[in-house]
């Protein structure tokens, strides 16, 4: 079977693009799956060759040369409305030459999903995130459009977030344009399940579960409850992911007045969203830890008293699933399709979204019933290890890839297709 894979990750690829570690999932998978399908991988980086093959995998580096100086200062004034059809058009050259059994498009945003209406070979988007629910919920709910833009530091922040707002915003509208395209989708929450089915009631939808970072599986997990109450978050820069709420429920934790130490670690806009508060990360006693790798990620969770995850809107946070991997307790915001993940007073516990005082109780009720946050922890692992077993995952998605590929075969044959 041959698969070609549109990622915006540049996966296992010999040179790495940036230092973001959002998509570390992705190389995982290649490399489980890489053994199993002959794979293709192509995404968005330049300066390199058209084409390179490296461990069994053909590599599609394609340049964006849509993505100017000139063309992000035009689309702050201009809907992008044809920006990408170039980056498409190379797209569409890449599937000719690699010739796939089946495409998967990794997100439901980004201009990969657009060759859906371009090819006669069937297309899987694998659901991340909505972009729709995330912008739709893009800002603290005390944050109103104006202060989002009236506490920009200066010129250059202000129209990078004018520009950083159009970007979502045209995110959005392609997304519903590539759903409504696509006939067959792949997610792993009733949340995404539900969402992505508003966008188009009539394709077919896939669970599969993802393997998370290797480091997790490595490592090992918490067996006895730390000593010390160190709290470990881990979001990026969009402002739904609840920055604002770690300031506020950390500084009404000080008043409790036990000692605690909470580490974030992202890339985080941290003056932002202590203008937003009114509270720096000093007075609160959070300390900002900028962008972390695995290795890293897995050293301070495994010191950790728990892991809090404050987001407005999420589908499944990986950050979760690795802190159940190590055993390490939850709190998370009861949003999206977080639920499905974290069972409520089984594996972690959901804490009403936006909601200080709510964190606070389930902080220190982790804290002082320490049984309480054994058994949590010790069931989220138990949670983590059943639903990112990697050899189900593989198997999982290969009966998948199988299925679609028969079923777009037979709407072919009846001439539906």
């Amino acid at each position: 079977m041959r698969v070609l894979w549109f990622t915006h990750s540049s996966s296992n690829y010999p040179v790495r693009n940036g230092k973001y570690n959002g998509a570390g999932w992705v190389s995982s998978l290649e490399t489980r799956v890489a053994s199993e399908v002959e794979l293709g991988v192509c995404f968005v980086m330049a300066g390199q060759p058209a084409k390179v093959e490296s461990g069994g995998v053909t590599y599609y580096p394609v340049p964006d040369d849509t993505d100017t100086r000139f063309s992000r200062i035009k689309y702050l004034f201009v809907r992008e409305t044809r920006r990408y059809d170039s980056l498409v058009k190379r797209f569409v050259r890449v599937v000719e030459d690699f010739k796939p059994d089946i495409i998967e498009v990794f997100g439901s945003e980004h201009a990969y999903g657009l060759i859906s209406e371009r090819v006669k070979i069937p297309v899987i988007v694998h659901l991340q995130g909505i972009i729709n629910a995330c912008f739709d919920n893009f800002l603290p709910p005390d944050v109103s459009m104006g202060k989002y833009f009236n506490l920009s530091s200066g010129i250059p922040e202000f129209l990078w977030k004018v520009y950083y707002w159009r970007h979502w915003d045209a995110a959005c509208i392609r997304e519903q344009k590539i759903l409504a395209d696509t006939r067959y989708v792949m997610g792993r929450t009733a949340w995404d399940r539900m969402a992505s089915w508003t966008m188009n009631h009539n394709h077919r939808y896939y669970h599969c579960d993802e393997i998370i970072r290797p480091e997790f599986y490595e490592a090992e997990p918490q067996t006895v409850s730390p000593d010390k109450l160190k709290i470990v978050t881990t979001v990026s820069e969009a402002p739904y992911k609840g920055v604002d709420l770690v300031l506020r429920t950390a500084l009404l934790l000080k008043s409790w007045g036990r000692e605690f130490e909470w580490k974030v670690f992202g890339n985080v806009n941290v003056k932002f969203f202590e203008k937003v508060t009114g509270i720096t990360a000093d007075d609160a006693g959070v300390e900002f830890c900028g962008v972390a790798d695995a290795a890293t990620l897995v050293r301070e969770l495994q010191t950790a008293a728990m892991y809090v995850h404050p987001s407005y809107i999420e589908n499944s946070p990986n950050s979760v699933c690795e802190a159940q991997m190590l055993g390490v307790p939850v709190v998370a915001s009861d949003v999206g399709g977080v639920y499905s993940i974290v069972d409520d007073e089984h594996d972690g516990f959901l804490a009403m979204p936006g909601d200080e005082e709510d964190f606070m109780d389930a902080i220190k009720v982790l804290w002082v019933d320490k049984g309480l946050a054994r058994e949590l922890g010790d069931a989220g692992r138990r949670t983590a290890l059943e639903r990112h077993d990697r050899e189900k995952i593989v198997s999982d998605l290969l009966g998948i890839y199988e299925d679609v590929i028969a079923h777009y075969k037979f709407r072919l044959d009846i001439g539906s297709e």
